[in-house]
Formats: C-alpha cells, sequence, structure tokens
C-alpha cells in the first residue's frame, strides 16, 4: 500500500551467494541486525552475506519492484558500508556488553587468534583449511571424547593460533582450541583468497570492531572500533582482505567456529573451542549452573561405546 511503512526482515540462507538487496526507486531504514539495535541510516541497498540477518523500515511511495544490482559486487563499496553498520548507544534496550563490565572497549584481551581461510589437496580431492589445518571428524563425537577424557581424539594436530608459514605442508587434524573459561579473545579472519568468506560461531556473540582492506599486522589494531562495533554471530571477510572480532567466551562447552559456506564448512573449514573454568578440566565435575550436564540416557558410540 503506497505511503505505509513496512518492517522488513531479510535474511540470508542460501548456502555461498551473497544476497544483495534493493527496493527500486526506495530507501530503507535499518534498524537492527542479529539482535543490535543499530545506528538509523538509510540504504538504497545493502550486501547481506550468507547466514546474516537485517531488518528495514520503509515507506512505498508506489508499487514496490525488485530488480537486481546493475553491476557485480563492488568490493570496496561493499566493504565501506558494511563498516558503518554500527552499535546505536542511544536505544534504551539492553546492550550486549560482556557480563561484568561497562564496555567491551575497556577489557583487556587475553589471547589472540590469526585465522586465514585456504585449500589443500588430499591425494585429489580438494579440501578446506583454517590456518592449514582441514577438519576431520573423529570415530568419537567431541563431547563424548572430552567427557570421557579421550584427548587423544583430538591432540594428533597442535592447532596453530596464527597462519602456518610458506614452507608447511597443509594438513588432515581434528582441530580444537583450549580457552579458559570468560577469556575475553582477539580473532582476526585473513582472507587471501578472490571471494567473499563468511565465519560463525555457534554459542555466541562478538563485536566486529575492524574490517578492512590487505594484510592484516598488530598496528592495524589502532584503527578499530573500540566505542560502537554491533554485536552479531555471522560476519563476512572480504577478498585480499581481514575482519577483526572481540569475544568473551563466557558460555563453557565445545563450540562449533565454522565458515558458513556449506562446501567449505563440508570439507573441512571448522574447528571447534573448547571452553573450561579453571581446575574443572574433569567435565563431570562442572556444576550444572555452568553447563547442563550429560543425560543419563545418552548414547554412546565410537570408543566411548563401552564406557
Amino acid at each position: 500500500m503506497a505511503g505505509a511503512i513496512y518492517r522488513l526482515r531479510i535474511s540470508n540462507v542460501g548456502l555461498k551467494t551473497c544476497l544483495n538487496f534493493r527496493i527500486e526507486d526506495h530507501l530503507m531504514l535499518l534498524v537492527e541486525t542479529e539482535g543490535s539495535y543499530t545506528v538509523q541510516q538509510y540504504y538504497s541497498s545493502l550486501d547481506i552475506h550468507v547466514g546474516q540477518s537485517y531488518l528495514f523500515w520503509s515507506q512505498l511511495r508506489t508499487k514496490p519492484i525488485m530488480a537486481c544490482p546493475t553491476t557485480w559486487l563492488q568490493v570496496p563499496v561493499s566493504l565501506l558500508s558494511s563498516f558503518w553498520v554500527r552499535w546505536n548507544l542511544s536505544t534504551g534496550a539492553a546492550r550486549p556488553n560482556p557480563q561484568g563490565s561497562y564496555h567491551y572497549g575497556s577489557i583487556n584481551i587475553s589471547r589472540t587468534l590469526v585465522l586465514e581461510n585456504g585449500f589443500m589437496y588430499g591425494g585429489s580431492r580438494l579440501r578446506y583449511t583454517i590456518n592449514g589445518v582441514s577438519f576431520v571428524h573423529p570415530d568419537t563425537p567431541l563431547k563424548l571424547a572430552d567427557y570421557y577424557k579421550l584427548n587423544d581424539e583430538f591432540t594428533s594436530v597442535i592447532f596453530p593460533d596464527s597462519p602456518i608459514n610458506s614452507s608447511t605442508l597443509p594438513t588432515l587434524g581434528t582441530s580444537v582450541i583450549d580457552v579458559n573459561y570468560r577469556d575475553f579473545v582477539h580473532i582476526v579472519f585473513v582472507n587471501p583468497q578472490q571471494h567473499v568468506q563468511t565465519w560463525h560461531i555457534d554459542g555466541y556473540n562478538f563485536f566486529v570492531v575492524g574490517m578492512e582492506w590487505g594484510p592484516w599486522n598488530e598496528s592495524k589494531m589502532a584503527t578499530y572500533n573500540m566505542v560502537d562495533a554491533v554485536s552479531r554471530s555471522t560476519v563476512q571477510v572480504y577478498p585480499s582482505s581481514w575482519t577483526a572480532i572481540l569475544t568473551e567466551l563466557d558460555n563453557q562447552g565445545m563450540w562449533n567456529l565454522r565458515s558458513q559456506y556449506a562446501e567449505n564448512w563440508y570439507l573441512g573449514q571448522e574447528l571447534y573451542i573448547r571452553v573450561k573454568g579453571v581446575g574443572e578440566e574433569d567435565p563431570s565435575t562442572i556444576p550444572a549452573r555452568d553447563e547442563v550436564p550429560i543425560p543419563v540416557n545418552i548414547m554412546k558410540c565410537g570408543r566411548a561405546k563401552s564406557l
């Protein structure tokens, strides 16, 4: 209806393709993304990457006509518009600051992980990697292996905190990163490839503090948005670019970090983050307050089947 204001929730649930959304001859007011209220700005179009979701308001002046963009993805423009999506500090809604902290920008970083996506060939088969390791699932599910202390299921490869050098060959492995409960972690996603990459972390939101063309180094931290970065669970990394996030790991358990591209995820571009409290290395002693205990009727398999 002409003159009416419509609220549009646009989500990209595709397997690989970035969605450029626009309504011909209309502006869209962005108000929220993935649970975070954003600074309200008008857009004529916006790229919505795999796994992402946005909420717009738009007043229809005429009958709306959907149209595809007239050009392919323009990376510099798309990157800049993505970094304009910022947290609205003037709203009265609850803000996703880490528990016990007034603001994410005032927390000391416990650890830095630099994760670079790549690929390898196992024989004649294509595999995708993170820091030179392509994930393979062990015979025993990781949560069972962790609970029954079958740690050799996922310690065959020591996962590196930064990209491997060119002389190190990629390998297969079950990548698990151990971190302490409530560590405040700085993760940099580096994309040397010529296509957009998208990353998701189960169980957590994170603050997208930096996004830029070219290589990343520690001096780039001076350019981070430590004031009003948006909090979300899925983020894109543009070709030959990097994206930096900050997150507090305040949810115990074993959490999946993966490429949102179905092909990459299926062919090994994932890892797990094991979050444990200090002195709680034995999962059976973790209080139910911190992690739901294993069900008594759990179906065991792999090496845990006889335990």
